[in-house]
């Protein structure tokens, strides 16, 4: 064995060292960049984040859905299991706070839109600043206008946040604050109309006349066409009684823009004031007849400006000249047929009902113009209104209403086979929101099976009004009766009359009702009294059945 010096043992040693050294820390490295069990982790961070999210947006779409039906409870617990799952998202918080302001929660709710607000302020500012205002207290509402502030400093081009500050302002009564946010609006959007107008308003309110009509002239100098504010200057100073003024800037116009569409209401507002009433009618006349004016905008004259409707004449010319111009228009039709039943022309109204129907055949409002005019003209046939009804449900077979008149009138030609069939076609309809006519439907199956002695199902039938209506006296009434005459069950007959007397206690039928089944079962002392109660609230003692009942009881 070669034996070697202390100093090249050293030296071995250092190169040794050095050379594991170096290897460890080749080796480190490669474990950093391929330890499979460091891989792992790392992949399976991503794949459970991956999975989060996905989680996070099939909840979240859920809770969007049930929110748009109107199911705030689910959509409440949804919304709730999305904060679980992604705690800092904006929008999850911006439909709790609406779900709890709808709750009046509102210390959950200003929670929520504080949240949404601090975490996307750009984005749910208006939320954020509208209901603190709305609801807040004093320090609230500082914070919302504190907010708009900074959107509109921090977005220099939202003018939706000058708006609603200008608005507040207003409230406020912070006129030139408004004034401010007024100069910020129209530099961002441009000066247009709306804005003209509010700025000479807000000047108005100052009492500064002549920076009002300013903002009015600056914005005609910029489109000197815009009809509508060409007259709104004339109209401003007619408002404020100076209609030699006004007449001047209408004769302006007059000379400058004869074909100006509102020129004859602006005039027709004037001759008014001025007390001239056959001038102002004659010139809301030409307003009906401009071509350039909508439909909707000369019915709304026709409502509000009252010179033609002073004169009946000229009020029928006017709503001719609409029908020519417009003559498949259901509103100026509308308009036309309440003129004929103000006038009691029912015949003419009926005609123009008809036609109305062949326009539009599903209207129901019109089918119930003309149910009012058959239920109260009484040169209409029994044949006609019958025809009437027969067409009605044709158009309208979900209408439960069509099928109780058909019925009706089938009982008062005694069909009682055709009376029960359109009743039991009526009742496969599906409800309505009102169960009305689906009640009386079946009290009007009831009452058939009396007339037809067949006392069960009448009592079977009454029961199922009942159910629906457990309050509903004239069932109450009939079922009591019918049952004291023709049942067994004189005490249930009784309470049921006791309620109708409760309900109505001055009801001459209800205590005649009442005091029949007391004599029935004996009691007279108690059936003396009742009956003489609905004797003395009778109007007219000839009621054949009633007659009959007090001498009976009074023998």
């Amino acid at each position: 064995m070669r034996r070697y010096s202390c100093k090249i043992w050293m030296l071995l040693i250092v190169l040794l060292c050095g050379i594991c050294c170096e290897a460890f820390a080749v080796g480190v490295k490669n474990v950093r960049r391929r330890s499979p069990l460091l891989e792992s982790k790392r992949g399976g961070d991503k794949q459970e984040n991956a999975e989060k999210e996905q989680e996070f947006k099939y909840f979240f779409y859920e809770a969007m859905l049930t929110f748009d039906a109107d199911h705030f409870d689910e959509s409440l617990a949804l919304l709730l299991h999305c904060e679980d799952i992604k705690p800092d998202d904006a929008a999850t918080a911006y439909y709790l706070g609406i779900i709890y302001g709808g709750l009046n929660n509102e210390e959950r709710m200003f929670h929520y839109f504080d949240k949404a607000y601090r975490l996307c302020p750009r984005e749910y500012w208006y939320s954020y600043a509208v209901q603190h205002y709305k609801v807040g207290t004093d320090a609230d509402k500082k914070k919302a206008v504190a907010a708009l502030k900074e959107e509109i400093k921090s977005q220099s081009d939202n003018s939706h946040a000058a708006q609603v500050l200008q608005q507040i302002y207003i409230n406020e009564y912070k006129i030139k604050d408004a004034l401010a946010m007024q100069d910020v609006i129209d530099r961002i959007d441009g000066v247009d109309m709306s804005g003209a107008i509010r700025r000479y308003r807000l000047n108005t309110m100052l009492g500064r006349s002549a920076q009002a009509y300013n903002a009015i002239n600056n914005y005609l100098k910029q489109d000197p066409y815009d009809y509508y504010m060409q007259v709104f200057l004339g109209d401003a100073l007619l408002q404020q009684g100076n209609t030699k003024q006004a007449f001047e800037q209408y004769q302006k116009i007059e000379q400058s823009f004869p074909e100006n569409p509102y020129l004859a209401l602006s005039l027709s507002n004037y001759y008014g004031a001025v007390g001239n009433a056959d001038k102002a009618a004659e010139y809301e006349m030409k307003a009906i007849e401009n071509e350039q004016i909508s439909v909707d905008y000369k019915l709304g004259v026709l409502h509000d400006y009252q010179w033609l409707q002073a004169i009946d004449s000229m009020y029928f010319l006017a709503l001719n000249s609409l029908k020519q111009q417009y003559p498949l228009d259901e509103n100026v039709l509308k308009h036309l047929v309440d003129f004929y039943l103000a006038k009691d022309e029912n015949e003419s109204a009926e005609t123009l009902l008809w036609t109305m129907l062949d326009i539009n055949p599903e209207n129901s409002s019109t089918w119930q113009s003309l149910l009012s005019i058959y239920q109260t003209d009484t040169t209409i046939t029994p044949d006609d209104y019958k025809s009437f009804t027969h067409k009605a449900i044709k158009h309208q077979p979900e209408v439960q209403q069509w099928y109780y008149i058909m019925s009706s009138l089938q009982m008062m030609e005694g069909s009682q086979d055709s009376a029960l069939y359109y009743c039991q076609e009526g009742l496969k309809q599906p409800d309505g929101t009102d169960l009305h006519y689906k009640i009386a439907l079946i009290i009007q199956i009831a009452d058939i099976y009396i007339v037809r002695q067949e006392y069960d199902s009448a009592f079977d039938y009454y029961e199922k009004a009942l159910q629906y209506n457990p309050e509903n006296v004239y069932v109450l009434n009939n079922y009591a009766y019918t049952l004291a005459l023709y049942g067994s069950d004189l005490r249930k007959a009784e309470k049921m009359s006791q309620r109708t007397i409760k309900s109505e206690p001055n009801n001459p039928t209800y205590l005649d009702t009442y005091a029949w089944i007391l004599h029935l079962q004996g009691q007279t002392t108690l059936a003396r009294f009742y009956m003489q109660q609905a004797w003395d609230n009778s109007p007219e003692k000839n009621d054949e059945e009633l007659v009959q009942h007090y001498q009976e009881i009074f023998k």
